[in-house]
């Protein structure tokens, strides 16, 4: 508690009247080092909490230090609960002696480091589960003692009614006993609708049942350890509200007061086991008590299901270490319009939350079996799986999307986003990070003549082409009699780009005369001189492409893959359009060629290196020393823009620039600082 006292201490007046307001729970905490977890602190946490990051960010660690140090940053009247990554469901024989000799609820275990024993006769079969510990890197236990605290509440039930048949003299009037289990059968009905809860079944005392059967049937019945591993999951998780509540029904404790959060519930991944739906219906289910203040969940995820459905106050990120410059916990966005914005690109949350360069690429998105131009690039470029690859239809797309993200302001260290565009003609303004192929587009990357003909050998007598040398003259070939479709295609792309509208007219003005005027205008923009020139710049590129034999990199790749398809008729060989298509990647991405076009667009995204570090930290010399550093960030800088290989690591010098952030940071520049540590999280990205 004084820990805690001692942190609000630190955090703006505002924010700590927040948390005061908010009663108990865990509002703040700084957390850090331990194993892979560097630094993690917060401050007026929200009832519901999800944290995302990839694998070894140090998620669990981050839990498994709340957990340990909970006293520090809790008040006293609540209570944390812990549960964790490695449930099992250990079922056993419960008899009525064993529940008699076990004083513990559910609640009270997830409480505890360590699962307490049994006085008597323990289950059968988990005779071994009493001094377990509960820890984050190994099994948790905890849930084979779910059916224990079910027959515990029937035991509650069962003295409430005998107590009253004695208060009311040896009758029980209607309604003057609670139903204790009516809160785990709304918890049944709401979580999972299929089933129905029946209740405790006593009659065999060395083999006491907790018995459900299938809703809207007379099916046979089954126990609780019959159920799926997903149904049992569910039911574990909130099993300890249930307990709180029968609690408060047989008159044993005072209802919460409003406003008081009585219980922390820490949670490792609550979607083990349960499908996308239980995933959503499990966290409507924990929003719910959320709302009201029934409990705080903290709880670290890797579903897309739960991530695209938390909203941006419930959302957090944490970063890996090595490219966060402070604090590796965050919010991953402060405003819903800009995380819903980012989900619309990406498709997914998950994306913004893997810690991997995100980028924008100009071609189709993988659609059923079709050989789309994302699936194409992972055939060809393996190097680059772990990228998350987005495809939108054309140049000005990539770049709305690409600039949309990068002022989104979204905090997603080491999720850098960049775009990738066709090298074929274009008016569009191409801002820095987003990188130009050296090729028309992703197809004629597959033009490799050695690649073709590994495709083709084996259907030689169909084809007709008996060697690399043969496919690389069928190329040319085709090339030549494509060059007024090449000449036609540039004219076209210098057209400029007008949407004729006719907007409101005035009333002597008719459409057909309106349109006619547009259509003038249109025209006047592209005079007969300018057409000319189009056209013999056009002529003289086409001309130049066959001579030099940059044809394969600069004509249209799809129409010359198209032609060559078939022209030799590969659809009679067996293959359909998109199996040729992805042999030919297979084919070409094993090949020298693809390497020598694409490693210099790869390593341009790799070794980025964004505008404006050197700048700034001269910016801050007088306040803390940085000259040094900012020397070294306009040279690579410069080395990035002349396409060179950078003077040094630029990880390293990643971490220098971080070091003059936390400097700043240590000095009271804050504000400073974050804005240093979001540049310098894009230095070399991987």
């Amino acid at each position: 508690m004084l820990h805690a006292r001692r942190l609000l201490r630190r955090i703006p007046r505002g924010v700590a009247l927040a948390w005061l307001t908010r009663y108990m729970a865990i509002r703040v905490f700084d957390v850090g080092p331990a194993k892979g977890l560097r630094r993690a602190a917060a401050s007026d946490l929200p009832n519901l909490v999800g944290i995302a990051g990839p694998n070894g960010a140090g998620k669990s660690n981050l839990l498994e230090q709340l957990r340990i140090r909970r006293n520090e940053f809790i008040e006293p009247g609540t209570d944390v609960l812990f549960v964790g990554a490695h449930r099992t469901w250990r079922s056993g024989v419960v008899s009525e002696v064993a529940v008699l000799g076990f004083t513990y609820g559910f609640e009270d275990v997830l409480k505890l480091d360590a699962i307490p024993g049994f006085q008597y006769q323990p289950p059968g079969g988990l005779h071994w589960l009493g001094g377990l510990n509960r820890l984050s890197s190994s099994a948790d236990d905890a849930q084979a003692l779910v059916k224990t605290a079910l027959i515990r509440i029937y035991h509650k039930q069962r003295d409430l009614v005998t107590k009253q048949y004695a208060l009311q003299g040896r009758r029980i009037g209607e309604g003057t006993v609670p139903d204790l289990f009516e809160p785990f059968s709304d918890m049944v009905r709401t979580l999972l609708p299929h089933l129905e809860w029946l209740g405790v079944d006593p009659q065999n005392t060395s083999d006491v049942r907790c018995l459900f059967r299938a809703s809207r049937g007379d099916g046979p019945t089954f126990d609780i350890d019959e159920l799926s591993s997903g149904e049992k999951a569910a039911i574990a998780l909130f099993l300890p509200f249930v307990e709180r509540e029968a609690r408060v029904l047989a008159g044993e404790v005072a209802a919460q007061s409003d406003g008081i959060v009585g219980l922390t519930v820490i949670i490792d991944e609550p979607e083990i086991h349960l499908h996308p739906l239980l995933q959503l219906n499990v966290l409507d289910y924990l929003r719910r008590l959320a709302h009201q203040s029934r409990a705080q969940f903290i709880f670290t995820t890797h579903s897309p299901t739960l991530l695209d459905a938390l909203e941006e106050q419930e959302l957090f990120l944490l970063s890996p270490a090595s490219v966060s410059g402070d604090n590796q916990l965050s919010r991953l966005s402060a405003s819903q319009e800009r995380l819903e914005m980012a989900r619309a690109i990406t498709g997914s949350t998950q994306v913004l939350t893997r810690c991997r360069p995100v980028v924008v690429i100009e071609g189709e998105p993988d659609a059923g079996p079709t050989a789309s131009d994302q699936r194409l690039l992972r055939l060809l470029c393996p190097q680059i799986a772990h990228w998350a690859l987005i495809p939108m239809a054309g140049k000005t797309q990539v770049v709305r999307a690409a600039t949309g993200m990068r002022s989104a302001a979204l905090h997603m260290p080491a999720t850098p986003v960049f775009g990738i565009v066709d090298a074929d003609v274009s008016n569009v303004d191409i801002p820095d990070f987003v990188i130009t192929w050296p090729v028309a587009m992703i197809e004629n990357l597959l033009l490799d003549p050695a690649a073709l003909w590994q495709v083709a050998a084996p259907y030689m007598s169909v084809t007709g082409l008996a060697s690399a040398s043969a496919v690389e003259n069928a190329l040319r070939e085709i090339a030549f009699a494509r060059q007024a479709d090449e000449v036609r295609l540039r004219v076209r792309e210098e057209l400029p780009q007008v949407h004729i509208a006719l907007g409101d007219l005035p009333p002597d003005v008719s459409i057909e005369q309106a349109a006619c005027d547009r259509a003038a205008e249109f025209g006047s923009q592209f005079s007969a001189d300018a057409r000319r020139a189009a056209s013999e710049a056009a002529e003289r590129f086409v001309a130049e492409a066959l001579e030099t034999g940059s044809y394969l990199e600069r004509f249209h790749g799809k129409r010359l893959l198209r032609d060559f398809y078939g022209r030799y008729s590969f659809g009679s060989a067996g293959f359909s359009w998109n199996a040729f298509v992805t042999e030919c990647a297979r084919a070409a991405s094993a090949g020298d060629r693809v390497r020598a076009l694409t490693d210099p667009t790869i390593e341009r995204i790799r070794l980025y290196f964004p505008p404006g570090v050197a700048e700034f930290l001269e910016e801050v010399e007088g306040l803390v020393p940085a000259g040094e550093v900012a020397t070294r960030c306009r040279q690579h800088r410069l080395a990035w823009e002349g396409g060179q290989t950078p003077p040094g690591d630029p990880e390293l010098l990643r971490q220098h620039v971080f070091g003059v952030g936390r400097a700043l940071a240590d000095g009271g520049h804050r504000e400073s600082a974050e804005h240093l540590f979001a540049l310098a999280a894009e230095i070399g990205v991987q």
